[in-house]
């Protein structure tokens, strides 16, 4: 199910790129995006002891979104002043934890 979502929302951001930008500024639907790392990792744990390699790629795929999901919310945070404090959430920023 994941997998076929990702597929659709990657073809939404190659033909509705705007969009896509649309909803990293929306100060709610921002909070979506950052699920897709933690997802990853979830899987990662559910591979851990049926598959390493696909686990440990899991992980790293996790882990590189997560940073890169936390640099954009932060950057988000720094950078607008159109948030209000009932606008903002814990699930924008949950550090992921190593192994």
């Amino acid at each position: 199910m994941f997998g076929a979502i990702t597929l659709v929302y990657a073809a939404k951001a190659v033909r509705f790129p705007r969009a896509v930008v649309l909803e990293l500024r929306h100060p709610v639907k921002i909070s979506f995006f950052p699920l897709v790392a933690k997802i990853l990792l979830v899987l990662s744990v559910i591979f851990l002891e049926r598959h390493l390699p696909a686990s440990y790629g899991l992980w790293i795929a996790g882990t590189a979104l997560q940073l890169t999901a936390s640099l954009l919310v932060i950057s988000s945070w720094m950078q607008h002043t159109h948030y209000t404090i009932e606008q903002v959430t814990p699930a924008w920023f949950i550090p992921s934890s190593a192994r």
